[in-house]
């Protein structure tokens, strides 16, 4: 679970308790269920976790361990601001989750970069992350149960999204669309084959 998260389920300060304190996580864990309402105890009260079925369900879940870094460079993508992968401030900013190999293949990868820096360098990861929790909350539920709880499950691996009017802007035009992670899974691909050390 991201960061971010305890904070807009107003459980900060549970968040020590429940790394120093084995015990408490269960009940902790069943507090964060009720606040994020999923996944519900009963099928009455709401969406149930279903385990994953289909080969889709099953290769999103495969995707779930790399999803913060392709966040990382899936956001950088729709921000459109080639200075985010060029200028070395953001660059170090992005050497956790980025080297210099995948920050020049996105930058390749794009023919247009229309936006202008926004963001400092030391907020740039979790705003990229933020754009693509938004990106994915505006797709559509898919209606295969197995799917929707792996869609669900991988939404709290990013950071809350916060109001539209943060630094990056809104999400634009065709950015968000059935086609997403079909995209995060191409991204994906392309990420490990232009590292030198993936």
């Amino acid at each position: 679970m991201d960061e971010g998260w305890w904070h807009a389920f107003e459980m900060t300060p549970w968040r020590d308790a429940y790394r120093r304190h084995p015990a408490c996580r269960a009940s902790i864990d069943a507090q964060l269920i009720v606040r994020r309402g999923w996944p519900a105890v009963r099928e009455a009260r709401g969406p149930h976790a279903v385990p994953p079925c289909s080969e889709a369900a099953k290769a999103r879940l495969r995707r779930l361990p790399t999803l913060r870094r392709v966040a990382v460079a899936y956001g950088l993508r729709t921000m459109g601001c080639p200075d985010y992968l060029l200028l070395g401030a953001y660059r170090r900013a992005l050497s956790p989750w980025l080297d210099a190999w995948q920050c020049d293949r996105l930058l390749l990868a794009c023919a247009e970069w229309p936006a202008r820096a926004t963001c400092p360098p030391d907020r740039i990861v979790a705003a990229a992350m933020r754009r693509t929790g938004r990106c994915l909350d505006a797709v559509a539920m898919p209606d295969a149960a197995d799917l929707a709880t792996i869609v669900t499950a991988a939404r709290i691996l990013l950071p809350p999204a916060h109001d539209a009017a943060e630094a990056g802007g809104g999400i634009a035009d065709g950015v968000a669309d059935d086609d997403m992670w079909a995209r995060l899974a191409a991204l994906e691909r392309m990420l490990c084959m232009s590292s030198k050390s993936h």
